[in-house]
C-alpha cells in the first residue's frame, strides 16, 4: 500500500490488496488498512429483515421473521473519526446484496457513546435492492439522550433554544439542523395582558458537503412546558464499492417527528428531528427508476390547547416532499412546521390562539418547527448513471455532475 491509499501514482492498485483488480475510488472516512482481514465472506446476501445492533465488539442482527435469520454478519472492527464524532463501525466484505423486499436497521447497542456509525466496505460489487435505513429509532427524544446511536446526536450540533414557558401559551421547540436549517418554533398565543412564550431558535446548517467526517443530523428543541418531545436526528450510513455500486431500492436517513409528551394545557410542540447523513462511493454508480435516497427533516408537534394535546409532527418523507407538520388534534394549538426535504428547509411553527375565541382567553401553544434536510454525497471514479423516476432529497452534492441529479 502506497502510504495509507489504495491508488498509486499510476491508478493500479497495490498487487494482491484487494479482491477487484481494477482501478477504483479510495473510500472517503477510512484506509483499507483498516479493513478486517479475516473470514471475510464472499458474499454478504441479506435475505431477510432485521436489525443489527451495534455493539461494542460484536454486532448482533435480529431478524424481524424467527423463521428467518439471515447470514452470518461480516467482520467488523471500530475506527475513531476523533473526540467527540461518532465511531466508524466498518463491515467488511466481497460482495453485498440487499434483496429486493427486505429492510436492514440499525440500533445503537450498548456502550456506544459518543455514537456509531455503519459502513460497508465492499471488495467488489454492491446492490441494494431492498432498503437500507439509518432513520431516527422511534419515540421522542429527551435531555441527556439527543442521539439516535446511529450517527447524530449533539456534540458536534450548532446549538438550538428550547420554547420558552409561558402559563397556558408556551412556545413550540425549534427544528434541528443538518444540510439546512431547520424551522423556528411558534410563539404562544398572546393578548393585550399576556405574552406568549417565544419559539425556539434553530442552530445553523452545519457538517460539510463532502460529509467527511461522517456523521448524522441535529435533534429538534423541546417546546415549552412540554417535558422536552422533540425529534430524533437521522442517522448515517457509507457504502463504499470497490467496483459497482448499483441502487434500484431505498437508502433512508429521516429524521424524527417532534412530540407531546405532557397534557399541560398550552404546553409548545416539540421540533422536528434533522435528517441525517447518506453517503455512497463506487468506481461506478448507478441509480434505477424505483431509487430513492432521501434524508428528509421530521416535523413539527402541534402545541397544546385549551383541553386537548395537539398531535406529534411526522418522520421525515422518504420522497421529495415535505412532511407535514402535526395539526388538527387540540382547539387553540399552532400547528407544527413541515420537515424539510430537496431544496426546501424545515417550516415554522404556526403561533397558537389564532382563532378569535383562543385570543380572548389567551391559550395556546406554539407548534413546533419543522428539521432541516439532512446531507446525500455520491462519489463515483467515473461518474454515474440515473434513471428517470429516481429520486434523491435533499439533491445530492459530488465532485461529479452527473452524480448529483
Amino acid at each position: 500500500m502506497d502510504a495509507g491509499r489504495p491508488v498509486d501514482a499510476g491508478s493500479t492498485p497495490d498487487a494482491g490488496l484487494l479482491l477487484d483488480a481494477g482501478p477504483f475510488l479510495p473510500p472517503s472516512n477510512f484506509q483499507l488498512s483498516q479493513l478486517p482481514q479475516f473470514l471475510v465472506p464472499a458474499h454478504y446476501d441479506l435475505n431477510c429483515s432485521g436489525t443489527i445492533a451495534l455493539n461494542n465488539n460484536l454486532p448482533v442482527f435480529t431478524s424481524d421473521n424467527a423463521l428467518c435469520f439471515g447470514p452470518l454478519l461480516p467482520p467488523s472492527t471500530r475506527v475513531s473519526q476523533g473526540a467527540g464524532l461518532p465511531e466508524l463501525v466498518l463491515f467488511a466484505m466481497d460482495r453485498l446484496t440487499i434483496r429486493s423486499g427486505v429492510t436492514l436497521r440499525f440500533a445503537p447497542g450498548f456502550a456506544s457513546s459518543p455514537g456509531v456509525v455503519p459502513v460497508f466496505a465492499v471488495r467488489g460489487d454492491a446492490v441494494i435492492e431492498g432498503t437500507i435505513d439509518v432513520s431516527a429509532l422511534p419515540g421522542p427524544g429527551r435531555r441527556g439522550a439527543r442521539n439516535n446511536g446511529v450517527g447524530a446526536g449533539s456534540a458536534f450540533c450548532a446549538m438550538n433554544t428550547s420554547g420558552a414557558t409561558a402559563s397556558r401559551n408556551s412556545g413550540g421547540g425549534a427544528g434541528g439542523s443538518f444540510g439546512l436549517v431547520g424551522g423556528t418554533g411558534g410563539r404562544g398565543s398572546s393578548s393585550s395582558t399576556v405574552t406568549g412564550g417565544a419559539g425556539g431558535t434553530p442552530g445553523a446548517a452545519n457538517g460539510n458537503e463532502t460529509l467527511t467526517p461522517l456523521r448524522g443530523g441535529c435533534a429538534g428543541s423541546a417546546g415549552g412546558d412540554a417535558a422536552d418531545g422533540f425529534g430524533r436526528a437521522g442517522g448515517a450510513v457509507q457504502v463504499w464499492a470497490q467496483g459497482a455500486l448499483r441502487v434500484t431500492g431505498r437508502v433512508l436517513a429521516a429524521g424524527g417527528p417532534g412530540t407531546i409528551v405532557s397534557g399541560t394545557i398550552g404546553a409548545g410542540g416539540g421540533g422536528g428531528g434533522a435528517g441525517g447523513g447518506i453517503l455512497l462511493e463506487g468506481r461506478t454508480v448507478a441509480f434505477g427508476a424505483t431509487s430513492v435516497v432521501a434524508a428528509n427533516g421530521g416535523s413539527g408537534a402541534e402545541g397544546n390547547g385549551t383541553n386537548n394535546t395537539g398531535l406529534s409532527g411526522a418522520y421525515g418523507s422518504f420522497d421529495v416532499t415535505p412532511a407535514a407538520g402535526g395539526a388538527g388534534g387540540a382547539q387553540c394549538g399552532g400547528s407544527g412546521g413541515a420537515g424539510g426535504a430537496r431544496g426546501v428547509a424545515g417550516s415554522t411553527g404556526i403561533g397558537g390562539g389564532l382563532e378569535a375565541s383562543c385570543v380572548l382567553v389567551a391559550t395556546g401553544g406554539g407548534g413546533g418547527g419543522g428539521g432541516g434536510a439532512g446531507r446525500v454525497r455520491i462519489n463515483s471514479l467515473s461518474g454515474c448513471t440515473v434513471a428517470s423516476g429516481a429520486r434523491f432529497s435533499p439533491q445530492a452534492t459530488s465532485a461529479q455532475p452527473s452524480c448529483a441529479p
